[in-house]
């Protein structure tokens, strides 16, 4: 099962998912696709979560193609509902 967390509006400074959450998802079978700089703005960044055991990516659309679980603070937008897998 594929997770991914996607980076926030400008105005959210949070993120769906820390570093140490990432872990746990990982250990129990998970596989954890975070697009690039999504921690930025709550202090965790690409390579804290690259420790954790998540692949970064920079491609939203690849990232929610393989996505079955998307994580978000607020809610997905139009264009990224386009990209996600019906099944997700």
């Amino acid at each position: 099962m594929i997770i991914t967390v996607l980076k926030e509006p400008s105005y959210e400074n949070r993120v769906a998912i820390t570093p140490q959450a990432t872990q746990k998802y990982i250990s129990q079978g998970f596989k954890v696709i975070i697009e690039a700089n999504a921690g930025i703005n709550s202090g965790f960044d690409d390579a804290s979560y690259i420790s954790s055991g998540a692949k970064i990516e920079k491609n939203i659309s690849k990232i929610l193609r393989q996505s079955e679980i998307l994580l978000k603070v607020t809610p997905p937008t139009t264009d990224e509902l386009k990209h996600i897998k019906k099944s997700s």
